[in-house]
């Protein structure tokens, strides 16, 4: 959990971090700010570089010395969000067309891509195996 600082402009809500100083947003308003939060923290979390990016967050304590104006919140990135800015690399695999077909059956009845299936199939197997 990180601390952000939310300043009230005449434009709406300014938002920074003060351990991830690259993770810099805004909102019309106090809940699109928190909204817009969560994810340039994730994205910062997924793709940023920690020591450049962002660094181990500080106590409550330390971050309210911070603030002058600003209201301090506590801010959680978002699991699901973090995974969707994970940079990614496009593989090429060989599938035999009955279990392709197979696959492409499941994935649509969960509604996902079958690049989405697949890694969850891996995930869940990687998780079994450990």
């Amino acid at each position: 959990m990180y601390y952000a600082l939310f300043k009230e402009t005449s434009s709406g809500v300014e938002v920074s971090f003060p351990d991830a100083p690259s993770a810099i947003t805004c909102g019309n308003d106090m809940e699109e700010a928190m909204k817009m939060a969560i994810d340039v923290l994730s994205a910062i979390l997924a793709t940023g570089t920690q020591g450049l990016d962002f660094y181990p967050p500080r106590p409550y304590s330390e971050i309210s010395k911070l603030a002058q104006g600003e209201l301090v919140f506590p801010v959680l990135a978002d699991e699901s969000i973090i995974e969707s800015y994970r940079p990614k690399e496009r593989i090429n695999i060989m599938a035999d067309r009955k279990t392709l077909a197979a696959i492409d059956q499941a994935r649509a009845e969960a509604r996902k891509t079958r690049s989405d299936w697949l890694m969850d199939a891996a995930r869940a197997a990687l998780t079994r195996s450990h």
